[in-house]
């Protein structure tokens, strides 16, 4: 009744600010996140998530149905390292996390066992990357440099089939019972995608690129009856600003004899939190 809706957005409050906290204080007060901390009862995660698509997801013009229900039942702290309270409180919060990864594959959060080398972006950033990709329930997917496997699983939602490549220094993707059995996981080097299973109905990078490997766009569809080919779609890194880094939503259509690009909008992300892919890899030439 009303008293459980007040006392999950009690909860919920209470979280958030505990989050807010941790991202403000230094350093030296890590102690905060400490197993006293990590051990007290979580809010209804269910919740949060409904909060997150209504106020992160569909006022940025997020629509497609099929990834909503994606964003609504896939736990993104499942996706996180277990050893971080101050991380799961930020599951669900509009900002990227920088994590690392240590000697066994396993995710760790910066600072605890690895190098602050991947990041999960923000709900609204992995969002406007699949929205961009216009999803069809026929679409054959490849998502490259996914690390954590999120956005590949709410992908899965509205793909016919999803091929997730993560790097091979991660070797733990996460196993859930959400009930998908389309998706594949596969820990291989990013420079090369995965031929053997294209051509591709869409090729999604998620993680910000540098640029556009050539051998991405040959791993396509090509265009049929003069239509439109496999498209690419990726946040390409522009110019940085202090702490900011602007980025460019831009897709890439294979045609009979080439490729086009077109840009459609630009957002901006933390620098501290955005490593990017394919610095020095051969390239697809971006206008």
């Amino acid at each position: 009744g009303a008293c459980e809706g007040n006392l999950v957005e009690v909860r919920v409050f209470f979280w958030a600010y505990h989050a807010w906290v941790l991202s403000h204080i230094p350093s030296h007060f890590a102690f905060l996140d400490c197993e006293f901390v990590k051990s007290m009862p979580r809010p209804n995660r269910i919740a949060e998530r409904r909060v997150m698509v209504e106020s992160q997801l569909t006022p940025s013009g997020i629509n497609h149905p099929d990834l909503l229900a994606g964003f609504l039942a896939v736990p993104r702290e499942a996706f996180l390292p277990t050893t971080s309270g101050a991380m799961h409180a930020l599951a669900y919060a509009d900002t990227h996390i920088a994590f690392g990864h240590n000697e066994h594959g396993k995710i760790t959060a910066d600072g605890n066992g690895g190098d602050a080398a991947y990041v999960m972006l923000s709900p609204f950033a992995g969002a406007k990357l699949l929205q961009a990709a216009d999803i069809r329930p026929t679409d054959n997917i490849l998502i490259a440099g996914d690390p954590t496997g999120y956005l590949s699983v709410v992908a899965s939602f509205a793909a016919a089939s999803v091929i997730s490549v993560v790097p091979t220094d991660l070797r733990a993707p996460v196993e859930l019972d959400i009930g998908r059995n389309n998706l594949a996981t596969i820990a291989s080097d990013l420079n090369a995608g995965w031929p053997s299973e294209a051509p591709y109905d869409k090729i999604i990078f998620g993680t910000p690129v540098a640029q556009v490997p050539q051998s991405y766009i040959d791993q396509l569809a090509t265009a049929e009856d003069g239509d439109g080919g496999g498209q690419l779609i990726a946040l390409v890194v522009g110019e940085s600003h202090d702490l900011e880094c602007l980025t460019r939503l831009t897709i890439v259509t294979r045609h009979a004899h080439g490729s086009t690009q077109r840009e459609i909008e630009r957002i901006t992300i933390s620098a501290s939190a955005s490593p990017v892919i394919f610095q020095t890899s051969p390239v697809f030439e971006l206008g």
